[in-house]
């Protein structure tokens, strides 16, 4: 479940630099 938690916060930083 922890690395869960991090994909999903590395998922939005990626969304972040996209923006």
């Amino acid at each position: 479940r922890k690395k869960q938690k991090v994909a999903e916060i590395k998922t939005g930083l990626d969304e972040a630099e996209g923006l």
